[in-house]
């Protein structure tokens, strides 16, 4: 029979059933206890989870485990800090932990101690100029290597299909074209340019000009005839009783050295060679005499360097690292 279930107002069920009344509320009581503690242990836990705080720019949680930050950021967490500075209190949640006083260290002291001295920026300074002094010549003389390379070969490939235009349309060869054993006139260099090259290429600015030859410690000028290319260089030209001489000068000027001034030749002595060649008059056809020859050798402190040309051309149109740039 369950007593318990029975109306409270029988006495002898409530007699007979006050033995397991009782032991029921004990049984109750003890269940509540130990849920109590064992829901305030996970409160405790969860606190002690939800808060650290930083020392001596390190991370510390109150329990021994750095498990997360509490700092203004934190959308559950509010820094405070008393006037005394002596505390830090973050709200959690509903709940306060205090932590141990720690010392209150700004974002500009922080960004201070990250910065670089003035003896580290100008030390810093310093290796960058030096090396940029060592490297910095080295390449723009390869940058402006680069730029008259490409210019040589633009000149000598447009020069010679223009010469080859040129004799599609009026046969023969040089000799055909060239009077010899006579120097020509500036306006005879011009009649002849006019009928045989100025139609087949795109020029500009034609004027008579003045070349200058150095022959060992001679130099003498001779009259010729100027025009501009299409890319900038300007050529001279003269035609005499030994054929016909050009000099290309890259960057458009008048100026004789090996960096702008090279020279090239029509119709020397031989009149079956290619149109326009590099000049090589006088050449023995031994590579090394390029070098070495007193007149026209391609070496430092050349007068003539005539044949600096014949040289890049030897090297497929790249300027040596031997060149006496």
């Amino acid at each position: 029979m369950d007593c318990f279930a029975i109306a409270r107002n029988d006495a002898k069920c409530h007699a007979e059933s006050k033995p397991v009344i009782l032991r029921a509320l004990a049984r109750r009581i003890q269940d509540d206890r130990q849920g109590h503690s064992e829901a305030e242990s996970r409160r405790i836990s969860n606190e002690k989870r939800s808060f650290t705080f930083v020392q001596d720019d390190k991370p510390i949680h109150s329990g021994g485990s750095p498990i997360r930050h509490c700092d203004e950021r934190s959308e559950e967490a509010i820094q405070e800090r008393d006037t005394s500075g002596s505390a830090l209190n973050c709200r959690i949640q509903g709940h306060t932990a205090h932590t141990s006083p720690v010392p209150f260290v700004s974002m500009t002291e922080k960004r201070q101690k990250a910065a670089f001295t003035l003896a580290e920026v100008l030390i810093t300074l310093g290796i960058i100029g030096v090396i940029a002094a060592m490297t910095l010549p080295m390449l723009i003389a390869d940058y402006q290597k680069k730029v008259v390379e490409t210019k040589l070969k633009v000149f000598y490939a447009t020069i010679n299909n223009a010469f080859r235009m040129s004799q599609a349309e009026h046969g023969g060869v040089y000799s055909d074209w060239i009077l010899s054993s006579h120097d020509y006139t500036f306006t005879e260099m011009r009649e002849w340019l006019d009928e045989y090259l100025f139609p087949y290429m795109k020029h500009f600015n034609v004027s008579d000009c003045m070349g200058e030859n150095n022959l060992g410690h001679v130099i003498y000028k001779q009259e010729g005839i100027c025009f501009h290319m299409a890319n900038g260089g300007l050529v001279w030209m003269n035609i005499d009783h030994n054929g016909g001489d050009l000099i290309y000068f890259a960057n458009g000027k008048i100026e004789t050295n090996t960096r702008n001034h090279f020279q090239f030749q029509l119709s020397k002595t031989d009149k079956n060679n290619e149109f326009i060649e590099p000049y090589i008059h006088y050449w023995n056809e031994d590579n090394a005499s390029l070098k070495t020859h007193g007149t026209w050798g391609c070496y430092k402190g050349c007068t003539n360097c005539a044949y600096c040309t014949k040289l890049i051309q030897l090297n497929g149109w790249e300027i040596p690292d031997d060149y006496p740039w």
